[in-house]
């Protein structure tokens, strides 16, 4: 029975000894194949990412290109650290890293810094073309082709490239128009068949990524909100054929300010359209409904406030924000855009019941306001805030998927009827 009972711990004592061989390997084994884990594979990029995000924002001019080129240097000794790392994790430092180039010489007009970024682009686009960035990063790529390297042959065939890839993607439609024209029907083999005749939307799905924006009692997000009206509208324009319709963000992703205007830019588009839902500290009834603004020099403090909500991702002076008035002003902003709102709401206000299970819907009218998102736009641009996540009411009716679908539905209506009386107007009396 001794025996026995040493040769039984024996080969415990093995099993034991194999099961921690066996974890060990485990746990280094990730390590020893990508050189780090997963999450410090991540924790050098997203502190770069993040000072990226505020030199965009804030450094128009170049002014910081100290800033500019030492995160320049850090992203470039990550860049050779990067062969270890997973995938995804180089999917997005090479993306960014490509960003951060082009950020450059946009403001320096460094031809070479343009190269590098076309290059890094493309192996994001190609490479990676299963990742969340590889459309963002191929669609990029054709932009800089297209506007500064100039290289027709090469930009026809990583246009024919991207309606292959990505035949679903947001950027499709961009991509069959004409920067300064009407977008016209593009005969790439692969590339959808649209009603080109059709007006072209940009809607902007407000915040994302980082920035969560309001969030409401029960933990509901601004962000996610916004996003899934955008999507309802796309639905509903595709179906019903009233429009061509573009999105900034297309999921839980960052886009400056200032980049979701130029989207809608660069596609001519006919109007720019950017969801948000309200909130404010103190709780009244009159802290519940929704309203439409367009930009403008006047505001009143409330529209302040929240215009001062909305662009807490910028950080600027009185003075820059003075003389992007003043712009605004001298393009006659609000005269376009104006008449665009008021329409917008006069629709929403009859197609939207007066109450949806018990709760009053509440029409808060049209307003101005200085919000960053609708500034440069080359269209009529227009701010919807969705109801109220910080009161309960509103809150619980933004909760429900057929509350959202009911929204969308009157902004659908909205929008249609705004897109013919401008068209009236341009075309004038028959």
């Amino acid at each position: 029975m001794i025996g026995g009972r040493f040769l039984a711990s024996r080969s415990s004592a093995r099993i034991v000894w194999l099961l921690g061989i066996i974890s060990a390997f485990l746990f280094f084994f990730p390590v020893i194949l990508w050189g780090d884990t997963a999450e410090d594979s991540l924790r050098n990029v997203d502190p770069l990412v993040a000072q990226l995000k505020s030199l965009r924002n804030t450094d128009p001019s170049f002014e910081r290109a100290r800033e500019w080129k030492e995160l320049e240097r850090r992203f470039r000794g990550e860049i050779k650290e990067a062969k270890g790392k997973r995938l995804a994790d180089r999917a997005k430092l090479f993306f960014h890293a490509a960003l951060l180039f082009e950020e450059i010489a946009h403001r320096s007009g460094d031809m070479e810094r343009y190269r590098e970024a076309y290059t890094l682009y493309l192996k994001v686009g190609e490479d990676h073309s299963a990742g969340k960035y590889g459309d963002d990063a191929l669609y990029r790529a054709i932009l800089l082709q297209k506007k500064f390297l100039r290289e027709p042959e090469e930009m026809q065939a990583k246009r024919s490239l991207f309606f292959q890839r990505y035949p679903e993607s947001e950027y499709v439609v961009l991509l069959q128009g004409r920067e300064g024209s009407r977008p016209q029907r593009d005969q790439d083999e692969g590339a959808p068949i649209e009603d080109q005749h059709l007006p072209l939307i940009v809607i902007d799905p407000g915040h994302g990524g980082d920035d969560e924006g309001a969030v409401g009692p029960a933990g509901l997000r601004e962000k996610d909100l916004s996003l899934s009206i955008a999507k309802l509208l796309v639905e509903k324009f595709r179906a019903e054929k009233r429009a061509r319709v573009v999105l900034t963000r297309t999921g839980d992703t960052f886009v400056p300010l200032f980049e979701r205007t130029q989207i809608a830019n660069r596609a001519s588009a006919d109007l720019f359209l950017s969801i948000h839902m309200n909130a404010i500290a103190e709780r009244s009834e009159s802290t519940q409904g929704f309203e439409i603004y367009y930009v403008s020099q006047e505001a009143s403090p409330d529209a302040i406030r929240l215009a001062n909500m909305e662009n807490r991702q910028l950080q600027i002076d009185v003075g820059a924000l003075g003389a992007f008035l003043e712009e605004l002003y001298r393009r006659g902003a609000k005269e376009v855009s104006r008449p665009v709102a008021e329409a917008v709401f006069h629709e929403m206000d009859k197609v939207l019941p007066k109450q949806f299970q018990g709760v009053k819907l509440r029409r808060r009218g049209v307003k101005q306001g200085p919000f960053f998102v609708l500034f440069g736009a080359e269209m009529p641009a227009i701010l919807l805030e969705l109801f109220f996540l910080s009161h309960p009411d509103d809150s619980y009716l933004l909760s429900l998927p057929q509350f959202r679908k009911t929204v969308a539905d009157a902004i659908f209506r909205g929008v249609s009827q705004a897109l013919v009386r401008r068209t009236e107007e341009e075309e004038g009396p028959s």
